[in-house]
């Protein structure tokens, strides 16, 4: 015995052990920390565990064969045990419960997920409310003719999606990202519902015969791939019964999952916004247009137009009216004075209809925000539709952008992070939470979101363009240069113009970028003054960008609720640039 304490005593075992011990804990609480900053998968901590473990005994055996000074021979005893030790570890992480598939992203992007990319840009992607989170899936299309059935299909699914989000004991994730698993294919229930944050997802399909739909129906378990509840509806094609089966299905989810209804809300749920078949038909229609492109924007409008002339009463077709008014005026498809009273009358008047309307208070808060410049009003109707629908991201969208004009940059990233929550593969969630960390001068992690919503939407998530303008602040004009050029014929400049930027950086650098980008902006008929007012700031030429942004803010332009952007730090601290936020009610930050 006293032999064998001797010869543990030169080969330092002791020692050895110790000093593994020691750097073991260290590594396991840097992985603890990292794990949890950064949402990796259960299994990638404990695989990493058992390698720890394990490896305690690769070098005990490390050390009793080479911890004596002078015995450095490796022996066939020295090597079957480490071939031992490896070959435990491998089964025992191969033992470990699979969490198979991707952790996030669309089906097929085989890239990182949005919950690790939004942990590394400073956002939480975990609910913070703690309720049951469910995704409505898109409906299977297999109807006759599914190209000319398809306004019935997805706004059965927006439908659907819109009443299961009324129970306020469940967190519901946006359509928007729902839609990116229309056709999951060979994706199992869990790699989806790991991918939107949520544990329950709901499936069906529609078919038609004759003038009867059959609506088959299913809420799953992803964490354990198990059907709770499924149901098939078979009923004539009116909107009476579809009315009916929207609700009933809604109400039997949150029986199955045992969703206490608050008072007033099975109401809600059941309640019939319209008689009119055709007034729905084209509600239906203009809805299947507002995940689309924003070219189609001006035929929503008059879908939702169609809608309220066939039924002056259908409160939701007001609501949505409004809502697609507001998208003319932001995205200059119709003009903005003529365009943002008429939102407002939209939203009012569903108002009267339905008290209970959030999305017609976010309608009202988009026109106190981007046409009347009152925040504080904007600010009240946001907390409104907040308290009627607390899960529906287009008010944590507009909350977003409205602290980041006011300043309050932490409170911007909140509700980035909110949104984001809901929306956790939506390009244009991702695209805002990207702003709002440029707004904060975080560039690193606004450019990886932006790069995110890029691959979630190549055609229309500007998330090119963004990227543009957050390397031109961080001083890589030329990386810049390709999402400037895009952001320029976004703004009516001509392709041929745009096509000049390499030569300008080449000839003058980041200077010669932006005098050659003053002269392109100025040049479009008419200009967009906030465009033009960006090229001057970033020459610090402050008298000519403040008299642009006044143009801009005559004409409703939406960079002056941007004006928080870095583009124009070089004349921050100009009186007149002062003068112009305080003539808006904006803070000088």
């Amino acid at each position: 015995m006293n032999d064998l304490w001797t010869r543990l005593k030169e080969r330092k075992l002791f020692q050895w052990g110790a000093a593994y011990l020691a750097g073991a804990w260290a590594t396991a609480e840097v992985l603890d920390l990292l794990a949890d900053r950064f949402h990796w998968s259960e299994w990638l901590v404990q695989a990493a565990i058992l390698v720890l473990v394990f490896g305690f005994l690769a070098v005990l055996t490390l050390a009793w064969y080479h911890g004596e000074r002078g015995r450095q021979r490796v022996s066939g005893g020295e090597l079957v045990i480490l071939v031992l030790i490896a070959t435990g570890a491998a089964l025992g992480i191969r033992s470990l419960p699979s969490t198979s598939g991707s952790p996030g992203g669309p089906p097929g992007s085989g890239e990182v997920g949005l919950p690790a990319l939004a942990a590394a840009a400073g956002l939480d992607f975990r609910s913070s409310r703690g309720a049951p989170r469910v995704a409505v899936l898109p409906f299977r299309n297999v109807m006759p003719d599914p190209e000319e059935d398809a306004y019935l299909v997805e706004g059965l699914h927006d439908e659907i999606t819109s009443q299961v989000s009324k129970v306020g004991a469940l967190e519901v994730v946006a359509r928007s990202s729902a839609l990116r698993f229309g056709e999951r294919e060979d994706l199992s229930a869990q790699v989806v519902g790991d991918s939107l944050g949520a544990r329950f997802l709901v499936e069906g399909a529609v078919r038609r015969a004759g003038d009867r739909l059959r609506v088959s129906v299913t809420l799953v378990d992803a964490s354990a791939d198990r059907t709770l509840w499924s149901e098939v509806y078979d009923r004539e094609a009116m909107v009476s019964e579809l009315f009916d089966v929207q609700s009933d299905i809604a109400l039997n989810v949150a029986e199955s999952l045992e969703a206490t209804l608050f008072p007033g809300e099975a109401e809600r749920i059941r309640r019939r916004g319209t008689d009119s078949d055709a007034a729905y038909e084209a509600y239906l229609r203009g809805r299947q247009h507002m995940s689309g492109a924003w070219a189609n924007y001006p035929r929503m409008a008059e879908l939702f137009q169609q809608a309220v002339a066939l039924d002056p009463d259908y409160a939701e077709a007001w609501s949505s009216l409004g809502l697609s008014q507001v998208a003319l005026g932001n995205f200059f498809l119709a003009p903005p004075p003529e365009v943002f009273p008429r939102a407002r009358e939209s939203a009012t008047r569903a108002l009267a209809l339905d008290s209970t309307l959030a999305e017609a208070h976010t309608v009202l808060a988009w026109v106190h925000f981007a046409f009347d410049r009152d925040w504080a009003a904007t600010e009240r109707d946001l907390e409104i539709a907040e308290a009627l629908d607390p899960g529906l991201d287009g008010i944590f969208y507009l909350r977003a952008y409205l602290y980041q004009a006011l300043g309050r940059f932490d409170e911007a990233l909140a509700a980035a992070n909110r949104m984001l929550e809901l929306d956790p593969v939506g390009a244009n969630s991702t695209l805002a939470a990207g702003r709002m960390l440029h707004m904060a001068r975080r560039y690193e992690e606004a450019l990886a979101l932006f790069r995110r919503a890029e691959r979630l939407n190549p055609e229309e998530s500007l998330g090119d363009e963004y990227s543009g303008v957050t390397l031109a602040v961080m001083g890589r004009t030329e990386e810049a240069i390709p999402g400037l050029q895009s952001l320029l014929i976004g703004d009516r400049v001509p392709a041929s113009g745009a096509a000049r930027l390499p030569e300008a950086y080449e000839d003058g650098g980041a200077e010669g970028v932006w005098r050659l980008w003053i002269e392109l902006t100025e040049a479009v008929e008419p200009p967009r003054p906030g465009s033009v007012a960006m090229g001057y700031a970033r020459q610090g030429r402050a008298d000519e960008a403040v008299e642009w942004l006044r143009r801009a803010a005559s004409v409703y332009d939406s960079w002056v609720f941007q004006l928080n952007d870095p583009l124009l730090d070089p004349i921050r601290e100009d009186p007149g640039f002062v003068e112009f936020l305080a003539g808006i009610g904006l803070p000088a930050t």
